[in-house]
C-alpha cells in the first residue's frame, strides 16, 4: 500500500499485467500486478469503453464518483485521475446544490455552487 502523503508517481509497464511504480522519485514498488480483483479490470474495461466511443467524460466521472467507499476505493481514484481533464465550467448533470438548489459546475477539479459558494471538496 502506497502512503497517504505521497502526491505524485509514475507506473512503468514492464510487461503486460506487470508493473513498477515510483511515488514522489523514490519510492518504488516492484511487481505490481494489473489488477487486484475481477471489479477492478471489469471498471477500467468499461471506462476506457466509454471514453473511446465519446462518452462525455464529466458524465463518467460523475457516475464513478458516486461508488460508496472512501477516497482510497479504485472507482473514486480513477475518478480523482480523470476529473482533472474535466474543462472548468463544465456543467453538472442531475445534480443541484444541496444549500440553494442551483446548477452546479466544475471548477479545478471540484464541484462547486457559482450562486452559494458550496463545494463537494471543503
Amino acid at each position: 500500500m502506497v502512503d497517504k502523503r505521497v502526491k505524485r508517481g509514475t507506473i512503468v509497464k514492464q510487461r503486460r499485467g506487470l508493473y513498477s511504480a515510483i511515488f514522489d522519485d523514490e519510492t518504488v514498488l516492484e511487481s505490481i500486478t494489473a489488477y487486484d480483483d475481477d471489479n477492478e479490470e471489469s471498471l477500467t474495461r468499461l471506462t476506457s469503453t466509454c471514453l473511446r466511443h465519446d462518452i462525455e467524460l464529466a458524465y463518467v466521472v460523475h457516475q464513478l464518483e458516486k461508488v460508496d467507499g472512501d477516497l482510497t476505493n479504485f472507482a473514486k481514484s480513477v475518478a480523482r485521475c480523470l476529473k482533472k481533464y474535466i474543462k472548468d465550467g463544465t456543467k453538472v448533470k442531475g445534480e443541484e446544490c444541496p444549500e440553494c438548489s442551483s446548477a452546479l459546475i466544475r471548477a479545478e477539479g471540484c464541484v462547486l455552487c457559482k450562486t452559494c459558494g458550496w463545494t463537494k471538496c471543503s
